[in-house]
């Protein structure tokens, strides 16, 4: 087929051509497609070989882009405990500090006092004195009570001797010499009220 439209005017330009009345340019219109259409399909071919490119680029970037994801995951999983074990330890904190404040409080206005062997705690008022002081007298762990229990443990044996031997006393003493006799009611009275008061 020959180009029939070398010397037209219009050649070239396509839009003008189809808008005239030519019979002609179907020939030249034919070329021209030809030429677009090879063209057009070398493009075809490299864009084909870029898709390609791409395609391996994209599997490659979803490939990272989901171990970005699990790694994500992974990590907001550990930001979530992590955060969790903050807020507990936030709270124990508190705690602790509202103790503090509490202690600090006790320490510098002091509403009780205590027994410094066993914890024994006494409201601050005007028998406060008083009261440790008799719980004092009975405190089990108290250096003075414990040696009085050790003291009472030792007269065990007199006191065994005392309840056997008391009547007998109180014959002997009857019959002591007048001279002698105060003396020794005395010295046993003096026993009896130690045996009796401890």
């Amino acid at each position: 087929m020959s180009d029939q439209c070398g010397r037209c005017e219009l050649r070239g330009k396509l839009q003008d051509c189809l808008r005239e009345d030519c019979f002609q340019h179907d020939n030249w219109f034919a070329f021209v497609l030809q030429e677009q259409l090879a063209e057009k399909e070398k493009e075809i071919e490299q864009l084909k070989e870029q898709n390609d490119k791409f395609m391996w680029q994209v599997r490659d970037t979803c490939a990272r882009a989901e171990k970005a994801e699990n790694l994500v995951a992974k990590y907001k999983n550990y930001y979530e405990v992590t955060a969790n074990e903050l807020t507990e330890i936030n709270k124990q904190l508190k705690q602790v500090e509202a103790e503090n404040a509490a202690l600090r409080e006790e320490i510098n206005n002091p509403k009780r006092t205590f027994c410094a062997w066993c914890g024994y705690t006494v409201e601050i008022d005007d028998d406060a004195a008083t009261g440790i002081a008799e719980h004092v007298r009975t405190c089990e762990k108290h250096p003075l009570n414990i040696e009085i229990d050790a003291l009472r443990e030792r007269l065990r044996p007199v006191e065994e001797v005392y309840k056997k031997h008391e009547v007998w006393a109180r014959e002997w003493l009857s019959t002591a010499p007048v001279s002698s006799r105060s003396r020794m009611l005395e010295f046993w009275q003096a026993i009896c009220k130690t045996m009796e008061g401890k």
